[in-house]
């Protein structure tokens, strides 16, 4: 297949051959357990990588998508090789039906889906009619947020911010409350919330001190957080805290808004002694 024009197996769900094609436009529809599809028998299934000027258009018949939702269809390949990098650069516009939506196609109407999808291809095998066929298949899917600080970033600022790390950088302080992003990340902090509460916390005792502060219960947030402490804060350098000795961690507390926990440590009356302590907590990104 090749020329000008818009290639779409149906009305329906229905499956379309050809050997290969080159350029071309394309439309597919896929239920909740179905899909229309493309198969391409050929040994060279594309003639040459599609581009931007090449339209995928997708109709999922279904009310709504989430995390579960993966879909299988579209293009079928008889051979194994993985040609996602063919269909990859063409421009893909998903639509889920949508009573009030203002697009057509196949007597329903549908809008416009704008969340990340995961696309890729997979190993499949299906029976067209005269037996199974080994051979890969396009698969969809929700795309997966992301995780830890970078997760963070995404519900905070907009597309234009995160492009800019001088407002969504981790060291950024777009806001100007003296307290970066990195930093409000850790303490389970969004952009804009009160912080005051959530700063590291010291309380002198009758016999040594307390120190507390916040850190966030998931274990692959990403971040570590590193205590420093010095004996005079006009001399003298900052040397890292050797729990045991400059500080004796006694236990840790929920916050109850179900990401923090406050870790609360001892000050030793014996450090105490002859001379004061400052401490000051910081926080490192952890490289993927």
């Amino acid at each position: 297949l090749s020329g000008a024009g818009t290639v779409a197996p149906g009305p329906g769900i229905e499956t379309l051959t050809a050997s290969s094609v080159s350029g071309l436009n394309y439309r597919f529809t896929f239920t909740e357990t179905e899909a229309s599809m493309l198969r391409l028998t050929g040994g060279t299934p594309f003639v040459g990588d599609l581009n931007a000027a090449n339209t995928i258009e997708i109709f999922f018949d279904v009310g709504t998508l989430d995390s579960s939702s993966v879909f299988e269809g579209g293009f079928f390949t008889d051979e194994a090789a993985d040609f996602f990098t063919a269909i990859e650069n063409a421009t893909w516009t998903f639509y889920v039906r949508d009573e009030t939506g203002s697009v057509e196609h196949e007597g329903e109407t549908y809008s416009l889906y704008t969340e990340a999808l995961d696309l890729s291809t997979v190993s499949a095998t299906i029976d067209f009619g005269a037996g199974p066929v080994s051979g890969r298949i396009l698969k969809i899917g929700e795309a997966e947020a992301p995780a830890g600080f970078a997760g963070w970033q995404a519900g905070e600022f907009t597309e234009a911010e995160l492009a800019d790390p001088a407002i969504s950088g981790p060291l950024a302080d777009p806001d100007d409350s003296g307290i970066p992003n990195l930093l409000r990340y850790a303490l389970g902090l969004g952009r804009t919330d009160a912080f005051d509460d959530a700063l590291p916390q010291g309380q002198s005792m009758p016999a040594g001190g307390i120190l507390s502060h916040r850190r966030l219960l998931d274990e692959n947030a990403g971040v570590t957080y590193v205590l420093w402490v010095r004996a005079d804060l006009l001399t003298g350098e900052w040397e890292e805290v050797v729990l045991g000795t400059d500080l004796i961690e006694i236990g840790t507390e929920p916050t109850g808004d179900g990401i923090t926990e406050v870790v609360e440590y001892e000050v030793p009356d014996s450090t105490l002694e002859s001379t004061p302590r400052y401490f000051r907590l910081q926080v490192q990104l952890l490289e993927d």
